[in-house]
């Protein structure tokens, strides 16, 4: 729910063209307890949300900017302790509910427990896990989720590219052999 109406237009046409399924869940990814979390992924709708999870081959992913961009998209779901706790953890994106710091690990927080989203164990199951960012801004949320290996395949612009190269101090992704 998040998400904007033109984002979930924009997933429904992609789906239809290469003769997927595109789905609207209607609940926010981030509830206000884990009890509701667990009444919304327990319920009878749910369960077929769950088996398509389990059963994705290729996914799309927008690549978020920076923890401010991600305090303002979860505005709604996020308390004064959880966006304290995030920057306590460094993080520097959110990836389909995982929040990553700036070497691509996974940070498990209370938030953890409240999301509805694919799990990890899914995730990792996806054949093309495909990320798209744009913007020099986004260059540290890619290069994260790049070295989080959420992702096989990334989607940029020339501008975009040469910023994540230029980011990656510890040479994971050096492409000069």
């Amino acid at each position: 729910m998040n998400g904007s109406p033109d984002a979930n237009m924009l997933a429904y046409d992609i789906a239809r063209t290469f003769m997927g399924k595109s789905i609207t869940i209607p609940a926010h990814i981030f509830q206000e307890t884990v009890k509701i979390k667990e009444s919304v992924v327990h319920s009878a709708y749910f369960q077929s949300v769950n088996q398509l999870w389990a059963d994705i081959d290729i996914s799309l992913v927008e690549i978020g900017a920076n923890l401010n961009q991600i305090v303002k998209k979860y505005n709604d779901a996020l308390t004064t302790k959880d966006i304290e706790q995030l920057k306590l953890d460094k993080v520097v994106t959110e990836y389909c509910g995982l929040f990553l710091n700036r070497k691509g690990a996974i940070l498990e927080s209370a938030l953890y427990d409240r999301k509805i989203a694919i799990q990890r164990s899914s995730m990792r199951k996806i054949t093309d896990a495909i990320g798209v960012v744009q913007g020099k801004k986004a260059a540290s949320s890619a290069l994260s989720v790049l070295k989080s290996r959420l992702i096989n395949t990334l989607i940029t612009d020339k501008e975009t590219a040469v910023e994540i190269l230029k980011r990656d101090k510890d040479g994971a992704f050096d492409l000069s052999s």
